[in-house]
């Protein structure tokens, strides 16, 4: 018995039962939900990339100003940028997608 006869082969269609599975191959991505009843604008604005990349530059835009060595007013509010970027990225993290 030779080697193609013993095992059945891995394509669809050939072998035992093979055949083409429903809903698998279609090359299309799944349907997108729609909002939660309720939700309508609000999904739209609490999307958390947006909000992520903004505390983000906050935090490091406070981390230049604690660095520069030119104003003493930037060196001043370093710290409260980088605790309010920190403290939005807290809150934003915990948005639904």
């Amino acid at each position: 018995m030779s080697e193609t006869q013993r095992f059945p082969s891995p394509l669809a269609g050939e072998g035992q039962g093979g055949g083409k599975d429903a809903g698998f191959g279609t090359g299309l991505p799944p349907p997108l939900t729609p909002p939660r009843q309720g939700e309508g604008n609000r999904a739209r604005y609490f999307r958390p990339g947006p909000w992520e990349n903004a505390a983000v530059v906050l935090i490091g835009l406070g981390v230049v100003m604690l660095m520069q060595p030119f104003a003493l007013s930037l060196f001043t509010y370093s710290f409260v940028t980088i605790l309010t970027g920190t403290i939005l990225f807290v809150i934003v993290s915990h948005f639904r997608e």
